[in-house]
């Protein structure tokens, strides 16, 4: 009995499993941890690259429409397009453009709000209002039956105004 006391009574002491569960407490945390970081990191790229490219393709796409190319928002597509072929190389992104009046936007209420609108005796300047959404990873995850994505996006959004006669101008 004395052996086998000492015995139980060594183990009950033996501290050489204690970094293995705290490694098993500490490694889920720092995964999320880790993921978090990660996307916090890529959502911050792709604003960067979004502020860059943004106003040049507004600039670049939206002046002098034919006709009424703003009313069917053929001019809309247009600068939606050049946004998402600058921000492909970046994952997990959309984009999406609107486009209306300065007037418009005034009589929506946006001008008491946002310095970019406001009344107007030129019918022609035209507010592009281009947002972008990302969707953290991982978006959809089922382990063993447990949903463990991330069910939100974020937004990013940037508004200009510009006069669609005076190519390369923003107000």
């Amino acid at each position: 009995m004395g052996v086998v006391g000492r015995w139980v009574g060594d183990l009950a002491r033996d501290e050489h499993g204690q970094m293995v569960v705290e490694m098993a407490v500490v490694t889920p945390v720092m995964i999320v941890v880790a993921v978090v970081v990660a996307n916090l990191v890529s959502f911050i790229a792709a604003c960067a690259r979004f502020d860059r490219v943004a106003p040049d393709a507004v600039m670049a796409c939206a002046v002098s429409p034919a006709g009424e190319a703003i009313e069917s928002g053929a001019q809309e597509h247009e600068v939606a397009q050049a946004i998402e072929g600058a921000m492909r190389p970046i994952a997990r992104v959309t984009v999406e453009v609107t486009a209306q009046t300065a007037w418009e936007a005034y009589e929506e209420g946006r001008g008491d709000n946002d310095p970019s609108v406001g009344f107007s005796f030129a019918p022609h300047l035209t507010r592009y209002v281009c947002t972008l959404t990302y969707r953290p990873w991982p978006s959809v995850l089922s382990i063993a039956g447990v949903d463990a994505g991330v069910p939100g996006e974020l937004r990013h959004e940037c508004a200009f105004t510009i006069d669609r006669y005076r190519p390369g101008v923003l107000f």
